[in-house]
């Protein structure tokens, strides 16, 4: 449970930045580009800490 709220996290503030970073440059739509970008650390995230619980694992 605690690495799911660490990737909801992650993967909020990150998007929360994006959006204004895009917004500051004046690019359209930008709810869009943060939530796809928020999406994209959530699986990179999520994939890494999978891959480190496998190694932990073995």
């Amino acid at each position: 449970m605690k690495k799911i709220l660490i990737i909801m996290t992650c993967a909020a503030v990150t998007s929360i930045v994006v959006t204004l970073l895009v917004k500051s440059l004046g690019v359209g739509s930008p709810a869009i580009i943060g939530g796809g970008v928020g999406g994209a650390v959530a699986g990179v995230l999520a994939a890494s800490l999978n891959q480190k619980n496998k190694i932990e694992l073995e």
